[in-house]
């Protein structure tokens, strides 16, 4: 039933880079592009899969092999109210 309705996803992603900001300022080298983050993102969540948990697996897996320089990855996914049951939220965290 949900693949006919569709459902509504809330997406967080948290980035720690590798950089000291106390001894370096971020550059386009050392930080990374948003944009960037969102096109790998929309690239990956657009392939269906049966289980949010692989999703959230799969951004993360690419979003590690894209930017080398964050050492730390959060990614977490939340359907709201899947097959319509109301305040029920399913929420799924990968985190290195």
């Amino acid at each position: 039933e949900e693949v006919k309705v569709g459902s509504c996803f809330y997406l967080d992603v948290k980035a720690v880079l590798k950089i000291n900001l106390n001894e370096e300022k971020p550059t386009l080298i050392n930080s990374i592009d948003y944009e960037q983050v969102y096109s790998v993102i929309k690239l990956v969540f657009d392939k269906r899969e049966a289980l949010i948990e692989t999703v959230a697996l799969n951004i993360y897996n690419a979003l590690k092999v894209k930017f080398p320089q964050v050492k730390h990855w959060a990614i977490s996914i939340k359907k709201q109210n899947p097959l319509g049951v109301s305040n029920f939220n399913p929420k799924f965290l990968i985190e290195e």
